[in-house]
């Protein structure tokens, strides 16, 4: 160590005057503007989200104050750069959490939406039970429908968890899902990959099961099945069902809103089938109704298939028109017949309900 002091002692003597001029070189006063913006610059903030630097802001004001003394533009920029700072902080700030607050929401709304999508879905399932071996075209109404939705809302969190793009469209077909499939990670992939097999297949049931199951690896979190809510549900449906009715459809449609207002009502599980199945109903209904509301069941339904085959033929007389004619008018009369029939049992218990409520 004394060694290595007295080499340095030489070198420093060896260095002679050259090393004292380059002391006194250091140890010379800096221009005033060089001090100023110096300051400045060690005064402004060290994060990298600084709106501008000291130099920045001299330069700015020096393009617009041209003849500004440089003392003078560097003091406002060592004054200007931490005000211009926290301005920025608090406007990123700002908008940072007005983003998160949109989100939130957004998430809140899509589980809402998700919990009671899957109840009314498992809902629906329960009038599977009544078609007993010819339930594949309901199942299927089901899968394409509640199923795809549910699908809907899990491959969107995913998504969106890993930055892959969507389409605008709120629904996604099977194609969609399936090139969503490719663009997301392995982990997002073994999750979604069998509940969009499912979707294709056949089982709603199982579909549903694997839902409950995964739902948790999207973030999605599905509450335990309330009766209360399930009874909400269900006097929800009955109620559309009944305003659709009163809009005085055309028959087909009348009869497809009678055959399902029907359906629960004999059998408390909410229906959802495609039009193709509104003979299958009726004929479910005809031993579970009253013998004349049975009747006019078969009737309107016979005289909605005989107008859809005369409107599929190809006939030009004028008799087949007037026959055509009639046959319509007497549709509609029978259909608004079913209407009315349907209504007024349907009004019956909220006019009983409502009697009760004055007596007390």
């Amino acid at each position: 160590a004394a060694a290595a002091a007295a080499a340095d002692d030489d070198d420093d003597d060896d260095d002679g005057g050259n090393k004292k001029k380059g002391k006194g070189r250091r140890r010379g006063k800096a221009p005033k503007a060089a001090a100023a913006a110096t300051a400045a610059a060690a005064a402004q903030p060290a994060d990298s989200a600084t709106f501008m630097t000291a130099a920045q802001i001299a330069d700015s004001l020096r393009a617009q104050l041209p003849e500004a003394e440089e003392d003078l533009l560097a003091e406002l920029a060592e004054d200007l750069v931490r005000p211009l700072h926290a301005r920025l902080q608090e406007k990123v700030k700002s908008v940072f959490t007005s983003s998160e607050g949109s989100k939130r929401k957004q998430r809140d709304q899509l589980q809402t939406d998700f919990q009671e999508t899957y109840a009314k879905a498992r809902l629906f399932e329960k009038s599977l039970q009544h078609f007993k071996g010819d339930r594949q075209h309901v199942e299927k109404h089901l899968l394409k429908t509640f199923g795809t939705d549910l699908l809907n809302f899990m491959f969107r969190v995913q998504a969106e968890e890993n930055y892959v793009a969507l389409p605008q469209d709120s629904v996604l077909s099977p194609e969609e899902r399936t090139k969503i499939l490719k663009q997301l990670p392995e982990s997002a992939t073994a999750v979604l990959k069998p509940l969009h097999d499912l979707a294709n297949g056949k089982d709603f049931g199982a579909l549903l099961d694997k839902i409950q199951d995964t739902a948790g690896e999207c973030q999605l979190f599905l509450k335990k099945l309330d009766k209360r809510v399930d009874k909400q549900l269900a006097q929800a449906h009955r109620t559309a069902l009944a305003e659709q009715l009163r809009a005085h459809p055309d028959p087909a449609t009348t009869l497809h809103l009678v055959a399902t207002l029907l359906f629960q009502r004999v059998t408390g599980c909410m229906l959802s089938a495609p039009a193709r199945c509104v003979p299958q109903v009726v004929g479910l209904l005809q031993d579970k109704v009253e013998p004349a509301l049975a009747a006019l069941l078969a009737s309107t339904q016979q005289e909605v298939m005989d107008s859809l085959r005369a409107a599929g033929a190809k006939e030009s007389a004028a008799e087949a028109a007037a026959d055509a004619s009639l046959a319509r008018q007497q549709l509609a009369d029978h259909a608004e017949q079913l209407c009315s029939a349907v209504l007024a049992e349907e009004e019956l218990p909220s006019r009983q309900a409502s009697s009760a409520s004055t007596d007390v």
